[in-house]
């Protein structure tokens, strides 16, 4: 079983934003960046999520995952005065009606579009039309391989895949979204299934958890920073995965948020316990 630190790579996007507003030093002559994807190690097998930030500073597409590929949780970093998210259709359609929306390059009119704040959190099924607004920061959890089939990307020029899209797409309205739950004092369930769960775990300095990998299992830091197992630092918008294990999570002395996924269809209820200072 293995806790690693998750590497961190930059990914250019048209609809991106500039890499110094964000903190970033992408080099490679990397003006805008859009996504910000986290790997696991070499030496891990490969698993079932994947991590990724998503920093969109346009809209950026109308797309849909295939069912049975598995869905997506979004949790928003950041976000932008009228910052909106694309969930589901507003009203049930036709594949003619979906058709001529995108021949008239207006399919973002069929969406039901959702204001968000920092700290919202979404589930993103597999057969839901979604798209992300512009002014967003995100963090995603999903499969490992993507795989997102394109309808509309804003004249942007890149493959669509029109047909395979509306035959996965569920044209009817979106679907409804659960709000989260808090299950124990700092512990919050955002998303819960049927593909993962999402949780946000609020530490105060001094106070150190203990996290439970009973799967697969990531953890980014959103706010503050810490150190897991004594001796791997994690700074804001650090992440390490595991593969199964425990290790205790010290705060800094700013407190630390973290976002908890893992691969599970329910919430495991020994995820967080108390930890033990290590003293350094």
């Amino acid at each position: 079983m293995t806790i690693a630190l998750a590497a961190s790579e930059a990914v250019a996007r048209p609809w991106g934003i500039p890499a110094a507003h964000f903190g970033f030093e992408p080099g490679g002559g990397i003006e805008r960046v859009g996504e910000v994807r986290f790997r696991r190690p070499d030496t891990m097998a490969a698993g079932r999520l994947g991590l990724r930030l998503v920093l969109a500073g346009e809209p950026v597409a109308v797309e849909v995952h295939p069912p049975g590929r598995g869905g997506e949780a979004c949790y928003v970093l950041q976000a932008g005065p009228e910052a909106r998210i694309g969930h589901g259709l507003r009203k049930e359609a036709t594949a003619d009606a979906v058709h001529a929306a995108l021949d008239l390059q207006v399919l973002p009119r069929l969406l039901r579009w959702i204001g968000v704040k920092a700290g919202d959190a979404l589930p993103i099924p597999a057969g839901v039309l979604h798209a992300i607004g512009g002014g967003l920061v995100l963090a995603v959890v999903g499969p490992e391989r993507e795989e997102a089939l394109i309808l509309h990307d804003y004249r942007r020029g890149q493959p669509l895949d029109v047909e395979a899209g509306i035959a996965a797409a569920d044209l009817g309205p979106g679907p409804d979204i659960p709000g989260s739950v808090q299950v124990d004092q700092g512990r919050t369930v955002l998303v819960e299934g049927p593909d993962l769960v999402l949780e946000r775990v609020v530490l105060q300095p001094g106070r150190p958890c203990r996290l439970e990998f009973a799967e697969e299992t990531w953890v980014l830091v959103v706010a503050g920073e810490g150190r897991l197992g004594g001796a791997m630092p994690l700074p804001s918008f650090a992440a390490a995965v595991a593969d199964g294990g425990a290790a205790d999570f010290e705060p800094g002395p700013r407190g630390a948020t973290l976002l908890v996924a893992y691969a599970r269809d329910r919430v495991r209820p020994g995820l967080v316990r108390p930890g033990v200072l290590s003293h350094r």
